[in-house]
């Protein structure tokens, strides 16, 4: 049903779709920082299809009451915590660009909402270097997820709408919004299935992306 809704919302003409995966791991290194490690297809903000891998390290404050009860059923242990804060780097080959070596900074924010309703909001930087040119962009996200009950299994879906600052262009120039299912299997392994459209205004004519992306998220 909701691939129905999707392609009969989405407009026919100039769209383009994808399919992007993705494979995110995690180490819990103490208590309160985790080692990460990311490689994925992505294509964000105008980009062409490129890949992305690189390390990171989160550091996040101490888990809240009533944000544990809302994510119990969560193999990402995070989401209990109130503040995050990371920092990561990403190397960037494409094929008809130049590599880029980014710098990712974010800090995201977990806030409990009335019907067990999970706020999630990421303020995130990307700076950008590719032979000696350097750029930058700042990425607000916000994401409202819920977790349901199928008998014993818990999954949960969510909505999220992120917008994207780009200094080259000076301006804002990219939106994307998500539907998708965050699917554990089990305390230590999770999927997220996801649809995305974006929206890139940065030229003429605007471009639209459809993409469906499956992330496997593996926790240590």
């Amino acid at each position: 049903m909701l691939l129905e809704f999707v392609i009969r919302w989405v407009p026919a003409t100039g769209q383009t779709f994808e399919f992007l995966p993705e494979v995110d791991a995690y180490y819990k290194i103490q208590p309160h920082i985790r080692f990460t490690f990311q490689a994925k297809e992505t294509r964000e903000a105008g980009d062409p299809t490129q890949a992305e891998i690189g390390p990171g390290l989160d550091f996040f404050a101490k888990p809240l009451v009533q944000l544990r009860n809302i994510s119990i059923h969560d193999p990402d242990e995070t989401k209990s915590r109130l503040l995050q804060v990371s920092v990561g780097y990403r190397y960037i080959p494409s094929p008809d660009k130049l590599t880029v070596d980014r710098l990712e900074l974010a800090v995201t924010s977990n806030l409990p909402l009335v019907a067990k309703i999970l706020l999630s909001d990421r303020n995130r930087a990307d700076l950008d270097w590719s032979q000696n040119s350097f750029t930058w962009r700042y990425r607000n996200r916000l994401k409202l997820q819920r977790t349901v009950s199928i008998r014993t299994y818990h999954l949960t879906p969510y909505l999220s709408g992120e917008a994207f600052y780009l200094s080259q262009y000076k301006k804002w120039s990219t939106t994307a919004l998500y539907a998708g299912c965050l699917l554990p299997l089990g305390k230590h392994v999770g999927f997220d299935l996801y649809y995305e459209h974006q929206n890139i205004t940065s030229k003429s004519p605007n471009q639209q992306l459809n993409q469906f992306g499956l992330i496997l998220n593996v926790y240590f």
